[in-house]
This record gives structure tokens, sequence and C-alpha cells, in this order.
């Protein structure tokens, strides 16, 4: 039988509103999940929105990652390697802000789904990876990606290349008096 007023009939608003938004992403990131397989365009797009309502959001990255790293897959899928190559370097721009393990995860599951790419994209995806690589002090992802790349450049019988990678390779393993440094990185 109490009645109360209030001077701020709008408390809770801003919270309700931002909840939503964070359900509406999450729905829409695992609508699109869904469609990967029956209806990827769709999916696209899906993921496509996930992005850009996130990003409205602020510096939060969670779903935004996630929907990146499935952009390039579809790209890839379907034939779209310009945009592949554009998503995959925006998904790469957030390495620093999700785990190294999901960064490891995203950038090898990106790579090993790029292989319908022609050789020159698959070279170009390679190349952002590592540039991205190199300022995150990420040496071993970094080994490991330059070795996928070097099996390329076998399997496409680039020997050029492929010595090339391999003296850089054997380049990283050593101390600075050029003996290999295995103590530190014969792991």
């Amino acid at each position: 039988e109490f009645e109360y007023e209030s001077d701020d009939d709008n408390w809770g608003a801003d919270d309700q509103s931002e909840d939503e938004e964070a359900i509406e992403i999450e729905n829409t990131f695992y609508e699109a999940d869904d469609n990967k397989g029956s209806r990827p365009e769709q999916a696209l797009e899906q993921f496509t929105k996930v992005v850009a309502l996130e990003a409205a959001r602020g510096k939060e990255v969670v779903w935004r990652f996630k929907a990146l790293q499935n952009i390039v897959i579809l790209s890839a899928r379907l034939g779209k390697f310009d945009e592949m190559a554009t998503r995959y370097e925006e998904l790469l721009s957030f390495m620093d802000q999700v785990t190294r393990n999901e960064a490891n995860d995203a950038i090898n599951t990106v790579l090993d789904s790029a292989t319908t790419a022609d050789v020159g994209k698959l070279e170009k995806m390679y190349g952002l990876t590592l540039g991205a690589l190199k300022s995150t002090q990420n040496e071993r992802l970094g080994f490991n990606i330059s070795v996928k790349l070097a099996k390329l450049y076998l399997e496409v019988e680039n020997i050029a290349k492929l010595q090339k990678l391999i003296a850089e390779l054997h380049k990283s393993c050593q101390a600075e008096d050029g003996t290999d440094d295995v103590a530190n990185k014969g792991s």
C-alpha cells in the first residue's frame, strides 16, 4: 500500500539496453553458426552484422574475433579471396586482445581453410600472418607458420623460395655467435 516515487524513472535502462545488445550479438553469432553449412551467404551477412554490432559497443572483441574468423573461412569457401584477405587483416589486428591460444587456433584454422586459394593468395595470407606475429613476440607460432609456408613452397616446387625460407628458419634457431641454440630453441 506504499507508493514509492523516484526522480530517476529510467534507473537501469542503460544496463538493460546494453544487455539486450549483448544478447543480440550472441544470438546473431549462433544463428550464423547454424547457417554456415546450409546457407553460407546468409551466415556471412550475419557474421558481418556481429562484427558491426560489437564494434559499435566499443573495445570488446569476444564475438567480433570469432565472427571474423568465420567470415574469413566462409569467404575462402565461397571464393571471395579479396574479402578473405581484408577480413583476415582485421582479425589479425585483434590478436593482442584475445588469449594466445585463441589467436593460435584462429590463425591455424584460417590458414588450413584457405588452401583452395591460389599460391599467390596463400603467400599473401602467410605474409600477413608473419607480419602480424612479429609484433606479438610469438616466436613459436611464427616459426610454425614459416614451416607451413615452407611446405607450401615444397608442394608447388618453388625451390628458390623454399631454400631462402629454410635458411631464415635455421638462422632463427641460432645464437648470436652463429652456433645452433639448442638450449633455447631446440624444443
